[in-house]
C-alpha cells in the first residue's frame, strides 16, 4: 500500500548509481478518468531497504486523449543512457477497437534529466507493435518492455510478453529487439 491507501501493482526496481539509491517504480492502482488516472507510474526509493521516500508526485502519467496510445499505462522499466533516464512502458488504449484506436497495446518510452523528476514523452520514439505476418496477437498481449545494455556487443536489448498463435494454439512468447542507441529498434 501507498502512503495514501491506495494499492501498488507491476513493481519496477532500478538502481541508480550516480547517488547509490534504489527506487521502486510501480503501477498505483488508481482508474479514474475524471482525474485522468489510469494506472500511473509513481516511485520510492531507498538505500537501505528499510526505510523508503516516496515521490510525492506522478512521474509518469497517461495522455487525456481517448485516442493516443497510452490513455492507459502499464509495466516497463527504466534505463540510464548519456545522463537520461528513458522509461520504457506498455502504452494501453481501452478504447480499441474504435475509428481511432487500432492497437489496444504498443511499447512507449519517455525520458527525463532528473530521476527524481517526472518523465517527458519523446515524441520522436514511435510505439513498437507486433511484426506483421507472424501471428502474434495485435489486440493484446504485447507488453512489459525490459530494457537491458550487453557491453560485449554495445548493444541494448528489448524483451517483452507477448501472445503467439503456434499451431492454432495462443502460446506465451518472448520476442526480442535490438538497438545501438534506443530509439531505433530491429526485430
Amino acid at each position: 500500500m501507498c502512503s495514501d491507501d491506495y494499492r501498488i501493482g507491476d513493481v519496477m526496481p532500478f538502481y541508480n548509481p550516480d547517488n547509490s539509491k534504489f527506487y521502486t517504480f510501480y503501477l498505483k492502482d488508481t482508474w479514474n478518468d475524471g482525474i485522468n488516472e489510469r494506472h500511473p507510474w509513481y516511485a520510492a526509493k531507498t538505500s537501505d531497504f528499510c526505510s523508503y521516500k516516496e515521490l510525492k508526485q506522478a512521474v509518469l502519467t497517461c495522455s487525456n486523449e481517448g485516442c493516443e496510445q497510452d490513455f492507459a499505462l502499464g509495466t516497463g522499466c527504466i534505463v540510464n543512457k548519456g545522463g537520461t533516464y528513458y522509461a520504457f512502458y506498455t502504452g494501453h488504449n481501452p478504447n480499441y477497437p474504435s475509428e481511432c484506436v487500432t492497437r489496444k497495446e504498443g511499447i512507449m518510452m519517455v525520458g527525463t534529466k532528473s530521476i527524481n523528476q517526472p518523465f517527458s514523452k519523446e515524441n520522436s520514439f514511435p510505439a513498437i507493435y507486433p511484426p506483421t505476418g507472424l501471428s502474434y496477437d495485435k489486440q493484446s498481449n504485447w507488453r512489459d518492455p525490459f530494457v537491458y545494455h550487453n557491453p560485449d556487443d554495445s548493444k541494448y536489448y528489448m524483451v517483452l510478453s507477448a501472445r503467439k498463435d503456434v499451431n492454432g494454439t495462443w502460446k506465451g512468447v518472448i520476442p526480442y529487439f535490438s538497438s545501438s542507441d534506443l530509439f531505433n529498434w530491429t526485430y
